[in-house]
């Protein structure tokens, strides 16, 4: 996998990080938010790469990445769309959106959120089936994971 070019948005000398392959490139200064992957090879364990059978080209803008671009934000969970998810999560759990349990929340919010635009795809959730839980693609899986997180949020009772 080779993956170039890559694109950035730099948020400002307000925010803490570097560029790209600087010591403070952790920080959220510069995102990136533009790829392009050229997927040719597998590389194993051992550091032996081998072609694949079938070559691709990937390239993405994050959604998440520009609406929060967009709305003035370098959070991806501080845009209105997560905003009113994490909300709900909050509201359904009654568990603190912002105290130490934020991260179910996020968590939560962010299957949700692949899990509509499965729906809206055409792609239902169902216990019938394989469950390949790994493939980005498997609505049950993002649901059952979002329930589950909602369980480990502290909430006393199953979410509905």
């Amino acid at each position: 996998m080779v993956r170039v070019p890559r694109f950035f948005y730099d948020h400002g000398d307000h925010i803490w990080g570097g560029p790209p392959g600087s010591p403070d490139e952790d920080g959220d200064r510069f995102i990136e938010i533009w790829n392009v992957v050229f997927m040719q090879n597998e590389r194993f364990a051992d550091g032996s790469m081998t072609d694949l059978a079938m070559q691709s080209i990937d390239t993405g803008m994050g959604l998440e990445r520009i609406a929060a671009l967009l709305q003035g934000s370098h959070d991806n969970y501080d845009t209105d769309m997560m905003k009113a998810l994490i909300e709900a999560s909050a509201h359904a759990t009654s568990v603190d959106p912002f105290g130490d349990k934020n991260v179910h929340h996020r968590v939560i919010a962010d299957h949700l959120r692949s899990t509509s635009f499965l729906i809206a795809d055409g792609v239902m959730p169902s216990n019938e089936g394989p469950r390949i839980c790994a493939a980005p693609h498997h609505a049950p899986c993002d649901a059952s994971r979002a329930f589950a997180w909602g369980e480990r949020s502290d909430h006393a009772q199953p979410c509905p």
